[in-house]
């Protein structure tokens, strides 16, 4: 791809990222403060600008730097700038949607047990002095028959299932946002033309990913009648961490069937998508599961076909 100029307003992007970045930090939440900045450089680095890239990159770990003090934070930043400009390369190589994802979800997860094995004694230590917060907040909120009281014993069984849970959850964190910044790329860069081919709809989970439910299935089943602690703290995660595969699976084919076969604004159609979403969140991971077998995609395809040639046999008829 040929280089482009920069864009118009880079001072003006740099003011307004420094900012909200800087407002985040100061409010206790520089978890968010860091995911300004990937979509930005990967923007930069597809249209070849990496100059701009690699400033912004820059201002993320200064501005954390100046407002929370804690090289970690500024060294996470980084970090996570750094991603930006990998999908940016993933991009200008030609990669598909579904690919992009799967190697930022890679790296992040490799980057994330990294972290969480040199200090996950802090790590646990943290989290849990973070869960038993919430029990109390929750405990604190309402009376013995209050929604919140299920709220707090459900921190308070995560907090107790930690080591069990913990890996699974960050790699679902990890894919959820490794698939909401290609898909804030994608749409950026979709008038230049420049997007990844393919969309989140049209990501499918590969076939052989059933075989890793297979065996945690069977670990599970081995867990249960043996009461190994390794066996559960692996199946457990396992299991954890295929749930977001398989449902962000089920939730991309309810966004690709959606578009199918509702007739509507996108708008229109986005809420449909979040109130199926809600209503059945549960079953749209076994959705994604079982579509290794079905495709629902190419059911949802040959109903609206079958609808198109209802259609017009009705229009041929009037």
């Amino acid at each position: 791809m040929a280089a482009t100029p920069a864009i118009p307003g880079f001072p003006r992007q740099v003011l307004w990222l420094t900012l909200f970045a800087a407002c985040l930090s100061a409010l206790d939440m520089p978890y968010l403060a860091v995911m300004l900045f990937p979509a930005p450089v990967a923007v930069h680095w597809v249209r070849g600008d990496r100059g701009p890239g690699v400033v912004l990159a820059a201002l993320s770990g200064l501005v954390l730097l100046a407002v929370t003090r804690s090289l970690p934070w500024a060294f996470i930043a980084l970090v996570v700038a750094a991603f930006g400009a990998l999908l940016g390369m993933l991009i200008r190589k030609g990669l598909t949607f579904g690919q992009c994802v799967t190697v930022l979800t890679f790296v992040g997860t490799v980057f994330t047990g990294i972290y969480l094995t040199v200090n996950g004694p802090a790590v646990h230590k943290l989290c849990t002095i973070w869960m038993a917060a919430r029990v109390k907040e929750f405990e604190a909120a309402g009376d013995a028959e209050s929604p919140m009281q299920g709220m707090a014993q459900w921190f308070h069984w995560l907090g107790e299932n930690l080591l069990n849970l913990g890996f699974g959850l960050a790699f679902g964190l990890v894919l959820v946002v490794a698939v909401l910044l290609v898909v804030a790329v994608s749409r950026r860069l979709a008038p230049e033309g420049k997007q990844p081919p393919g969309r989140f709809g049209e990501m499918r989970t590969p076939e052989w990913v059933v075989w890793p439910v297979i065996a945690t299935a069977l670990l599970f089943m081995a867990d249960q009648q043996w009461h190994y602690p390794a066996m559960r703290v692996v199946s457990w995660n396992m299991a954890q961490a295929l749930e977001w595969v398989y449902g962000l699976n089920g939730l991309s084919i309810v966004i690709y069937a959606v578009g199918v076969l509702v007739k509507g604004s996108a708008r229109y159609q986005a809420m449909l998508v979040v109130l199926v979403f809600m209503l059945f969140s549960r079953a749209i991971t076994f959705f994604g599961l079982f579509d290794t077998w079905l495709d629902f995609r190419r059911k949802a395809d040959r109903w609206a076909e079958a609808r198109r040639a209802g259609q017009s046999d009705r229009d041929g008829e009037s």
